[in-house]
């Protein structure tokens, strides 16, 4: 039987001593934890499991505050699969959950919870009064507002253990989507979608980071199929689809810069996905772009496959020139033009890079971002730039004079070198931003003109005042004189 298995387990040693422990060197604990998993992953239904993972993510802020513990809960649960018939776990799993809360509520009040399996052991006896009553306010809030505690996770926590992966997303929202045309007002209706809209943005974040890219996307495509099209109509509702996959991107760009760089390979699944899902026809420079981005930061990072994701990154960006709409532009052509300079392709950057000046001289607003995985790439001026703030916007025009001054100081072309800088000079007196200024002085130095350079950074620092690195740089040469 399940309970000769479980008792046959016996249990370890381990060094763990009680909170309030005087000799905690030397003092031992019992643990009960392979019979614990064996009772939840075999002896337990389903809908129990399910039960138990949603009464543990309404308790996961509160343990993660210290207090109450992975082995407090589960105790809680073991007494309640006793208690209560195995069939009301399946028919209402609501009340199961909340008699869960309440048991712990209940054991909170009265400083006592007996150990599942050593029932001597009162596993609260180290609260104090102030605690007690600490912990019962907590738990208090979360029985009178669960929905509102489990909405808190959707932004830190993945809840892929309690939504399946096969689930339809559609479904878990059923009966709000079903009276969707019946709102009394459109005022109602429109505010009411924008609430869902929050919440699935949340719950696509928890997806994300356990690469559940399916329901990232189907999340969305769920709500504008079921929840837009019949409040907004069809035609808003394509809008919104077609952003979709430019949302996407913009949340792989946004959850790469918390990654660790050797995650790298999280963003490019994603992106390929994103691809793959959504890409037809002459469309998608834009994801093409990122991707070759992409592979060209993972050169850096895997210096053994180096060649091949460098040619990798060369066939992406040869893909997105070739395409349309959205990111094709002086946006595609400065980061082309940076690749072919970190490959020392000089000639053929210089070539792209005026096409992207071109097309910013009459209206400058194409704007470039770089943060932590892009920083990789980058020479020593755009790094340090990069890691003062975490992130780097351009203006692709002022980072496409850069790029070419840096080329035409390795090729020795000085008549061409002396009129971009100029024409730099220009650009920045037209659109006085510190950032752009930055890039100058970092450019004039490159020319070794440190004269000029000093005017750029003092332009920089005139227009932002808080501007770290070009004080620093303003600083520098006050010093030397």
């Amino acid at each position: 039987s399940g309970v000769e298995k479980v008792t046959s387990m016996g249990c370890h040693i381990v060094p763990t001593p009680h909170c309030k422990s005087s000799q905690s060197d030397i003092e031992w604990r019992l643990s009960f934890a392979l019979a614990e998993k064996t009772l939840i992953m075999e002896e337990l239904a389903d809908s129990q499991r399910q039960c138990f993972l949603m009464f543990n993510m309404l308790c996961v802020h509160v343990i993660s505050e210290g207090m109450i513990h992975q082995h407090h809960i589960r105790s809680i649960f073991f007494y309640a699969c006793e208690n209560l018939s195995s069939s009301l776990w399946h028919k209402n799993p609501a009340y199961c959950v909340l008699y869960l809360l309440d048991q712990l509520l209940d054991a909170v009040k009265q400083k006592f919870l007996p150990d599942y399996f050593v029932k001597k052991n009162n596993l609260l006896d180290f609260l104090s009064d102030l605690q007690s009553s600490q912990l019962e306010r907590r738990f208090t809030t979360i029985r009178r507002r669960p929905l509102e505690e489990l909405f808190s996770l959707a932004e830190n926590y993945t809840i892929l253990d309690v939504f399946p992966y096969n689930i339809e997303v559609k479904k878990m929202f059923a009966q709000v989507l079903a009276d969707a045309k019946g709102y009394k007002s459109s005022a109602q209706a429109k505010k009411t979608v924008e609430s869902f809209m929050i919440v699935c943005n949340g719950l696509c974040n928890g997806f994300y980071h356990e690469y559940g890219f399916e329901h990232c996307a189907a999340i969305f495509e769920d709500i504008i199929d079921n929840f837009v099209v019949p409040i907004y109509g069809k035609t808003d509702a394509d809008k919104q689809r077609d952003y979709i996959p430019h949302l996407l991107n913009e949340k792989n760009i946004e959850f790469s810069n918390v990654l660790e760089i050797e995650e790298i390979w999280k963003p490019i699944t994603f992106c390929r996905f994103l691809i793959t899902r959504y890409v037809d026809g002459k469309k998608g420079a834009g994801l093409y772009e990122h991707l070759a981005c992409l592979y060209h930061a993972a050169s850096c990072v895997f210096k053994a496959n180096k060649k091949d994701l460098i040619q990798k990154a060369d066939a992406m960006f040869q893909e997105a020139l070739n395409r349309e709409g959205e990111g094709h532009g002086a946006g595609l052509f400065v980061e082309y033009g940076h690749f072919l300079c970190v490959c020392e392709k000089y000639t053929d950057a210089i070539k792209i890079l005026r096409r992207a000046v071109e097309s910013e001289m009459d209206s400058p607003t194409s704007v470039n971002y770089y943060g932590k995985m892009e920083s990789i790439t980058m020479d020593e001026n755009i790094q340090r730039e990069i890691n003062a703030t975490g992130s780097l916007e351009l203006l692709s025009v002022i980072y496409a004079y850069y790029l070419l001054i840096q080329c035409y100081v390795q090729t020795k072309q000085e008549a061409d070198l002396i009129t971009t800088v100029q024409d730099m000079e220009s650009m920045c007196d037209r659109v006085k931003d510190p950032k752009a200024y930055s890039l100058l002085g970092y450019s004039l130095l490159r020319t070794k003109d440190k004269q000029k350079a000093l005017g750029a950074f003092k332009c920089a620092l005139d227009l932002d005042p808080k501007y770290k690195l070009a004080k620093e740089h303003v600083a520098k040469h006050k010093k030397k004189k």
